[in-house]
């Protein structure tokens, strides 16, 4: 047994068909929503996805690491791909394109290993802090990604102290050659027995 709202109810007592003819008025709205939804729930028919980059320096070269996800309909090789850079400041970054470099093929709804996308080369002189480009991933059938933005943070060169204990270990270490030098220049020359 079917159990309707009281709306429904209503709706059934007013109309003359009955069930029928308010189910009919109800499907009309769902074409529309549909519609709605199609506009909305685009998807890009590349996937790029990039890995956490580390903390650099200046004069670093840092390796970006991603994943690719294909769902353009068609197999897709390495020299199918290629990235674009924007929105950075030349000044500060150097990019070259890793994809490419080892052959892969890429199937039609599947994604890729984790892959060496590109390098950015930090300027030496940078200040420190977070510097931001963005990248696309696009294809020779002029499909793309969109554009991703991304970020890595500079700090500045640290120098290397070292810890208190290891610095006078060295220095123990240092007197005892000088210490062991001294004595071979005083001791008596030793006689040969042939």
């Amino acid at each position: 047994m079917f159990l309707a709202s009281r709306g429904e109810r209503e709706a059934y007592s007013a109309t003359a068909g009955g069930w029928r003819c308010n189910a009919i008025r109800r499907v009309r709205w769902i074409p529309l929503l549909v519609l709605m939804l199609q506009g909305t729930a685009r998807a890009e028919p590349i996937k790029l996805q990039l890995a956490a980059p580390p903390i650099a320096q200046p004069g670093d070269v840092v390796t970006f690491e991603g994943t690719i996800t294909n769902t353009t309909g068609v197999t897709l090789t390495a020299s199918d791909l290629f990235l674009n850079f924007s929105g950075y400041d030349p000044s500060v970054f150097a990019f070259t394109q890793l994809l490419g470099v080892s052959d892969f093929v890429l199937p039609n709804n599947t994604f890729s290993r984790l892959l060496k996308l590109f390098d950015a080369s930090i300027a030496v002189g940078t200040p420190t802090g977070e510097h931001a480009f963005s990248v696309e991933l696009q294809d020779t059938f002029d499909n793309s990604s969109g554009v991703i933005s991304a970020r890595l943070s500079v700090e500045s060169a640290r120098a290397i102290t070292p810890e208190p204990s290891s610095f006078l270990l060295m220095l123990a270490g240092v007197a005892g050659l000088a210490g062991r030098h001294k004595r071979s220049k005083f001791a008596k020359p030793r006689k040969r027995l042939d």
